[in-house]
């Protein structure tokens, strides 16, 4: 079974709920630093957590800016290291 675009954002939303954040398919165009939080810190972590989660290890720095790019990359990566 592939990863899909809804799995991932649904994985989002539990990691985000102790912040009080809640995206939803409207909101994939946020900046992850910037409208989801404010320091680059929280965003890398928030970053770096969500990879944790889907067990992701990049190479090198990993450029995402919205929250789609994030989502882009790990349904790429899953589907296309785990077929």
């Amino acid at each position: 079974m592939s990863l899909t675009a809804d799995d991932v954002l649904h994985t989002l939303n539990l990691l985000l709920k102790p912040e009080g954040i809640v995206l939803d398919p409207k909101k994939l165009h946020y900046q992850i630093v910037g409208d989801l939080f404010e320091e680059h810190d929280a965003g890398d972590e928030f970053v770096g957590q969500v990879l944790r989660q889907y067990q992701i290890k990049p190479q090198g720095w990993l450029e995402v800016d919205t929250i789609q790019e994030l989502i882009d990359f790990i349904v790429q990566e899953k589907n296309t290291t785990h077929t």
